[in-house]
């Protein structure tokens, strides 16, 4: 795959949002050049750990923050993974001149009705994740949460799977003695980066089987490998023992 010539685009939500690493809002940019050329990017996550000389799992994060953000959308096909940007990028209209001005400024009442309406739906109930909620180390964003959850469940996961991945990162926090602060959310254990598989538990043995992984920043996200106390991206205080 080529490196892209053209600039890129961030929006102003992506830049200023603050659940997203700088690095994931640079990423953004990056997915909006490559969304140009195919209406998608197809790129993969060493593509852009090339890129960006990092490992492709600190790639993978940056992209489970996009998409538990709701600023991009990932689609699994026969022929790999694609990304879309939530919002088309395009320029905006300019306004109307002359008299037809101030009425086509006027919003109809019943397109007002319409969306608050829409805006008032709820999410459809879960009672397995609400069980699988009760027993999670670290209970933050349970409305975002649940998005993750029904999102898996699209993707074929049982409930049953996610709740032995529950038991089983309960196990290894325990055994680890994680501070609180290094819990993983609970959108990250459950978003498209898929962690939760690393802390699966088997039925028959009662073995956690975790993925070694290095120690995750908790200013900005990224991987750290290395034996240092600093995190190698941002220089802030890494946590100590292995990755939550």
């Amino acid at each position: 795959m080529t490196r892209p010539s053209y600039y890129s685009v961030t929006t102003a939500e992506v830049r200023y949002d603050k659940r997203l690493c700088p690095m994931a809002r640079i990423l953004y940019g990056e997915i909006a050049a490559l969304c140009n050329a195919h209406g998608y990017c197809y790129a993969t996550n060493g593509y852009f750990a090339d890129l960006y000389v990092v490992e492709p799992t600190t790639v993978s994060e940056w992209i489970s923050q996009l998409a538990t953000a709701g600023h991009i959308r990932i689609e699994l096909t026969g022929r790999g993974r694609r990304l879309y940007l939530s919002t088309t990028l395009r320029e905006k209209p300019k306004p109307p001149s002359g008299k037809a001005e101030a009425p086509l400024r006027e919003k109809p009442k019943q397109n007002t009705t319409s969306n608050t309406t829409s805006n008032t739906i709820t999410s459809p109930p879960a009672p397995d994740f609400d069980l699988w909620w009760e027993k999670y180390p670290r209970r933050l964003g349970k409305k975002a949460a649940l998005r993750c959850w029904l999102a898996r469940a699209k993707d074929g996961v049982t409930a049953e799977e996610l709740t032995r991945a529950r038991d089983g990162y309960v196990a290894h926090c325990s055994a680890e003695r994680t501070e609180m602060k290094y819990v993983m959310h609970p959108t990250t254990f459950l978003g498209p980066a898929e962690r939760w598989r690393d802390y699966l538990v088997a039925q028959a043995t009662g073995v956690v089987h975790v993925e070694k992984r290095g120690r995750i920043c908790p200013a900005c996200g990224a991987e750290n490998h290395h034996t240092g106390g600093d995190c190698l991206q941002c220089q802030a205080e890494l946590p100590r023992g292995g990755a939550a």
